[in-house]
């Protein structure tokens, strides 16, 4: 039963070990630095 058990979990473990680096991107994107560089408080006239 253990090799069966292995052997059905590579696709999953597989989809995961593929998926990673674009999770990393997807966090990164999100909460990462503004491609507008940081906003200031101050009012420009």
């Amino acid at each position: 039963m253990v090799p069966i058990g292995l052997v059905a979990s590579v696709p999953s473990l597989l989809f995961a070990f593929l998926q990673f680096p674009l999770l990393v991107e997807l966090l990164f994107s999100t909460f990462g630095p503004s491609i507008f560089g940081k906003q200031s408080d101050e009012i420009i006239m």
